[in-house]
């Protein structure tokens, strides 16, 4: 990590980034029952049974088996909302790095576009914190870029602390 610009804008190092989050804020989340990978691959339609049915839960959160919190997965579906896998599996995204600078982009869905202002405002309505949902998703994207392979994990990384910077910001 360095201070290399993102897509044009000034950077602080991660670790100042990091120490700006309210973590005493961002910890105070809704218990409840949680899926722990909660996005778009992980949901099927049921059409004969009318229902949802979600794939992949994960085995606990934090050590707990019953209850998880809300946002996490608020923020696990806005992920995939911003960064679609089919995307990513066709390589229709770009990351340039040097010393001094950092360019990414990537191709949205414009239906994936209308959906994450279409979230934003359920979430508003619904009374949740969109800035807590945005900051632990910049907070996901850093998390799991080392899992990926090489560039969509330096992509990652660029974007998690792009969107960190930008929510510290706002």
């Amino acid at each position: 990590d360095g201070q290399e610009a993102i897509n044009g804008q000034a950077m602080p190092l991660l670790r100042v980034l990091l120490d700006a989050v309210d973590w005493e804020w961002l910890c105070h989340g809704i218990a409840g029952r949680f899926h722990g990978d909660f996005h778009f691959e992980n949901i099927l339609w049921c059409e004969h049974e009318n229902r949802f049915v979600f794939l992949d839960w994960r085995q606990d959160f934090g050590g707990d088996l019953y209850v998880g919190d809300i946002y996490y997965d608020f923020a696990k579906l806005l992920h995939g909302l911003i960064v679609n896998h089919e995307i990513i599996a066709h390589n229709h995204f770009t990351i340039a790095w040097t010393d001094r600078a950092i360019q990414f982009d990537f191709h949205r869905k414009q239906s994936l576009v209308v959906c994450e202002q279409t979230f934003y405002q359920w979430l508003q309505h619904q009374g949740f914190d969109v800035r807590k949902v945005k900051l632990l998703t910049a907070i996901i994207y850093l998390n799991i870029a080392a899992l990926h392979h090489d560039p969509y994990n330096l992509f990652l990384y660029a974007l998690g602390k792009k969107m960190l910077f930008d929510c510290l910001s706002d």
